[in-house]
Protein backbone atom coordinates (compact mmCIF):
# COMPACT_ATOMS: atom_id res chain seq x y z
CA UNK A 1 0.00 0.00 0.00
CA UNK A 2 1.48 3.51 -0.98
CA UNK A 3 1.67 5.93 1.75
CA UNK A 4 -0.31 9.57 0.34
CA UNK A 5 0.73 12.52 0.83
CA UNK A 6 -1.71 15.44 1.02
CA UNK A 7 0.26 18.13 2.36
CA UNK A 8 1.27 19.84 -0.66
CA UNK A 9 3.40 23.02 1.17
CA UNK A 10 5.28 20.36 2.52
CA UNK A 11 6.28 18.28 -0.27
CA UNK A 12 7.19 21.41 -2.26
CA UNK A 13 10.08 22.88 0.74
CA UNK A 14 11.38 18.70 0.10
CA UNK A 15 11.71 19.05 -3.29
CA UNK A 16 12.88 22.80 -2.96
CA UNK A 17 10.50 24.06 -4.88
CA UNK A 18 7.23 26.69 -4.66
CA UNK A 19 3.82 25.24 -3.68
CA UNK A 20 2.81 27.48 -7.31
CA UNK A 21 5.48 24.86 -8.86
CA UNK A 22 4.49 22.23 -7.37
CA UNK A 23 0.48 22.64 -8.40
CA UNK A 24 1.65 23.51 -11.78
CA UNK A 25 3.20 20.62 -12.22
CA UNK A 26 0.76 18.23 -11.08
CA UNK A 27 -2.31 19.78 -13.47
CA UNK A 28 0.38 19.64 -16.56
CA UNK A 29 1.07 15.58 -15.12
CA UNK A 30 5.09 16.88 -15.54
CA UNK A 31 5.63 15.09 -12.26
CA UNK A 32 4.18 11.28 -12.21
CA UNK A 33 4.76 11.51 -8.06
CA UNK A 34 2.03 14.15 -8.07
CA UNK A 35 -1.71 13.59 -8.77
CA UNK A 36 -3.83 16.57 -8.94
CA UNK A 37 -7.20 15.91 -8.09
CA UNK A 38 -9.71 17.96 -9.43
CA UNK A 39 -12.44 19.33 -6.79
CA UNK A 40 -15.76 17.41 -6.08
CA UNK A 41 -18.86 19.02 -7.04
CA UNK A 42 -20.00 21.88 -5.05
CA UNK A 43 -16.06 22.73 -3.93
CA UNK A 44 -13.72 24.84 -6.05
CA UNK A 45 -10.19 23.80 -5.36
CA UNK A 46 -8.37 21.03 -6.58
CA UNK A 47 -6.26 18.62 -3.94
CA UNK A 48 -2.53 17.28 -4.27
CA UNK A 49 -1.84 14.00 -3.92
CA UNK A 50 1.45 13.07 -3.69
CA UNK A 51 2.63 9.22 -3.71
CA UNK A 52 5.38 9.14 -1.08
CA UNK A 53 7.16 5.66 -2.36
CA UNK A 54 7.38 7.53 -6.45
CA UNK A 55 8.46 10.90 -4.53
CA UNK A 56 11.50 9.04 -2.28
CA UNK A 57 12.28 7.10 -5.91
CA UNK A 58 12.63 10.87 -7.52
CA UNK A 59 14.40 12.28 -4.77
CA UNK A 60 16.76 8.96 -4.61
CA UNK A 61 16.42 8.51 -0.97
CA UNK A 62 14.81 5.89 1.21
CA UNK A 63 11.18 5.85 2.58
CA UNK A 64 12.72 6.67 6.08
CA UNK A 65 14.73 9.97 4.71
CA UNK A 66 11.56 11.18 3.28
CA UNK A 67 9.17 10.46 6.54
CA UNK A 68 12.14 12.28 8.33
CA UNK A 69 12.22 15.64 5.47
CA UNK A 70 8.57 15.88 5.66
CA UNK A 71 8.10 15.55 9.77
CA UNK A 72 10.72 18.37 9.73
CA UNK A 73 9.12 20.42 7.23
CA UNK A 74 5.70 20.05 8.71
CA UNK A 75 6.87 20.82 12.30
CA UNK A 76 8.68 23.84 11.05
CA UNK A 77 6.15 25.10 8.92
CA UNK A 78 3.53 24.87 12.46
CA UNK A 79 6.39 26.79 14.62
CA UNK A 80 6.44 29.70 11.96
CA UNK A 81 2.43 29.79 12.02
CA UNK A 82 2.33 29.88 15.94
CA UNK A 83 4.96 32.40 15.95
CA UNK A 84 2.94 34.59 13.13
CA UNK A 85 -0.13 34.52 15.65
CA UNK A 86 1.74 35.75 18.82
Amino acid sequence: MNLIITNAAAVARVIGCTPQRLRHNARENIWTFVRAVPPERGKTQFQYHTIATELAKYLGITMEELEKRISERTTRMMQGQKMQKK
